[in-house]
């Protein structure tokens, strides 16, 4: 008995190095993604992305990275895909304006807990969503970043909505030199 309970001890203490040693850079790489898709935003769509951005990460399917995963590294979707089995909490996350970090709570019955059988963790009720935050373009859900060994590269999904019929999905590629994170590459493997 005491032996099992070492073992398991271990694991834990092993998985939770990890999950640190994994979100020390998560910041940086969030705010650096969310400035390059700010400034794409508002020179396309003329208006400042105030988005709501979930304190819960997004789960991602090998689905949701459509064409994109072929022109990826394999090693860095692959830990994309397993990171992001669950959903997780960003609530220490404070993102850069004009986002603004949303919860559970705050949304209210805007977010709804999905119906057994389905996929996703939850569901938006963007008629709900709209009256309750009118100055707000939508909400924006992302998914833990992966990291390449040498820490030297990062993977972000997130995806933005407005409506049942009005979502985005974006892949970010970025690299790190000289202690800040940069994105190299985008996609936008799926349009709604």
């Amino acid at each position: 008995m005491l032996r099992a309970s070492s073992i398991a001890l271990l694991i834990a203490g092993f998985a939770a190095s990890s999950v640190l040693a994994q979100s020390n850079d998560d910041a940086a790489v969030l705010d650096a993604t969310l400035v390059r898709f700010a400034s794409g935003f508002e020179r396309s769509q003329k208006v400042a992305p105030k988005y709501l951005v979930l304190n819960e990460t997004a789960v991602v399917l090998p689905q949701d990275l459509g064409y994109a995963a072929k022109d990826l590294p394999k090693q860095l979707v692959d830990a994309l895909l397993t990171y992001n089995s669950v959903p997780q909490s960003i609530g220490r996350y404070s993102p850069p304006f004009p986002f603004r970090l949303s919860s559970a709570r705050m949304l209210g019955p805007a977010l709804t807990v999905a119906r057994p059988g389905l996929v996703r963790p939850h569901y938006y009720n963007w008629d709900l969503l709209r009256a309750r935050f009118p100055e707000v373009v939508g909400v924006l859900e992302f998914a833990s970043p992966a990291y390449s060994p040498d820490g030297a590269s990062a993977l972000v999904y997130f995806w933005t909505g407005c409506g049942s019929l009005c979502g985005h999905g974006f892949v970010y590629v970025l690299e790190k030199s000289n202690g800040t994170w940069k994105v190299v590459r985008t996609f936008s493997p799926w349009i709604e």
